[in-house]
């Protein structure tokens, strides 16, 4: 039953916590309609944080009016008066909603029943046994229904189970906690809220075929994956004794991964020499110079722009920055074509692009350039990311080591991991990113 909510009330001076009585609980207290309790205090700022404290023991007393009204409870109290004992127990400590404890309970009062019933004279027994065995008779009809119920409540859904996860776990990201719940949404929506014993790895293979229709086979591993993740939980909860979406092969199902095409030289100049608005051009001409990730670029405030022995860089490393992995916390060289048309300024340089609630700009980012992109190519495997791939390609077609190329574009280990100065220098960075030609990009002195 909830309780309604208690309040501060002055009386005499003082503050008082009052809390209304249900109405079916008021016999119980001969009829009252509030209960109070005094804070002791004058001064409402004390007696606000007094007032959890006497709130919950004003519950307290409506708690133990409330079993009272429990049938269990009633009949219980009936058997026991039936039995005319009152030593077997102390009744206001039974926990009526644990069946095992209603059944020990009964084997006492069962015991005590049978001494009754059985001893004195033939007169005395008949009266035990039409007092007794109705009572005895009723709470053994509760008790059964309540095991039923607790069996029908600890047999939980997926969509609770899926909800407790949900609100236990720490997401580091916004965007990765809806995700997971639009793939818990979808596997109800398929599969239906199923108990948690009852999804098999039968179930995740069907589920895994119905999927492989019109998805790649790296979306169907992450939904499965996120499934995964809650049974996990349900395992560690002790509701299931193991996983069973763990280990699945699903490498035959779905589309394979395609990977994404570098551009042609070709297709970059047809892309730059559109009309581009201004930021949408600075944009692209920074990812095609720093093989940068866009939400890496899309998110660059002029305080990113440092200078360390003449060489202009962004800095990636600084700890506000949402990066995808260590190796994305490093030091990105910038080419003189770029770093004229910067300039100098303050806040981000691409304030149009709007960020999410995990500080990330690449949905407005990705879209503002990819309507560009697409008046060049219809190529879905052409896209903004394609212009990292480009540059990767172009930095090896010009010789530069592997090594160097990773650490440009963050396949290394970042400036933040091992010890300082690890990895190759900012020098050898930008040098390795001058060899590379970008006739296609605008001049600007």
């Amino acid at each position: 039953m909830r309780y309604p909510a208690a309040t501060l009330n002055v009386q005499k001076s003082k503050y008082y916590a009052v809390v209304t009585i249900p109405e079916p609980l008021r016999d119980h207290f001969n009829g009252r309609k509030q209960l109070k309790r005094s804070t002791g205090t004058s001064d409402k700022k004390l007696a606000e944080q007094i007032l959890h404290e006497k709130a919950s023991e004003l519950h307290r007393l409506l708690d133990a009016a409330n079993r009272t009204k429990s049938p269990i409870y009633v009949a219980i109290k009936n058997y026991i008066d039936a039995i005319g004992t009152c030593d077997i127990l102390s009744f206001d400590s039974i926990n009526l909603d644990d069946p095992n404890v209603i059944e020990d309970i009964l084997f006492q009062l069962h015991r005590d029943a049978q001494i009754k019933m059985y001893s004195g004279c033939d007169d005395a027994m008949h009266q035990a046994q039409l007092r007794i065995e109705p009572a005895q008779h009723e709470v053994m009809r509760l008790n059964e229904a309540r095991l039923a119920q607790i069996e029908q409540v600890t047999e939980k859904k997926f969509s609770e189970v899926s909800e407790e996860y949900l609100t236990s776990k720490t997401w580091g990201r916004e965007k990765t906690k809806v995700s997971a719940q639009k793939a818990w949404d979808e596997f109800i929506k398929n599969m239906g809220d199923l108990p948690v014993s009852g999804i098999t790895k039968q179930v995740g293979y069907k589920y895994a075929k119905l999927l492989a229709h019109t998805l790649a086979n790296k979306t169907i591993k992450n939904r499965i994956g996120f499934v995964s993740q809650v049974l996990s939980y349900t395992e560690k909860e002790g509701l299931i004794d193991v996983n069973p979406l763990k280990g699945l092969d699903l490498n035959g199902y779905g589309k394979k991964t395609e990977r994404y095409r570098s551009f042609t030289t070709d297709q970059l100049h047809e892309l730059f020499k559109q009309d581009l608005p201004d930021d949408v051009d600075l944009l692209l001409s920074i990812l095609i110079t720093t093989g940068m990730r866009i939400d890496e670029a899309a998110t660059l405030t002029y305080e990113d722009i440092k200078v360390d022995d003449g060489i202009p860089f962004f800095d990636l490393t600084v700890g506000t920055k949402v990066i995808k992995n260590i190796g994305s916390a490093r030091q990105v060289p910038i080419i003189p074509k770029i770093a004229n048309r910067i300039g100098t300024g303050k806040g981000r340089l691409f304030p149009r692009f709007k960020m999410d609630a995990d500080g990330k700009a690449q949905s407005a980012a990705s879209k503002a350039c990819m309507s560009h992109i697409r008046n060049v190519t219809e190529d879905s495997n052409l896209v903004v990311h394609s212009l990292r791939g480009t540059l990767k390609d172009k930095l090896r077609n010009a010789g530069v080591q592997k090594e160097i190329n990773d650490f440009i574009t963050g396949h290394g280990s970042g400036d933040v991991a091992g010890s300082y100065g690890s990895g190759p220098s900012l020098k050898v960075r930008y040098e390795a990113l001058s060899k590379v030609a970008h006739p296609w990009l605008k001049t600007t002195t």
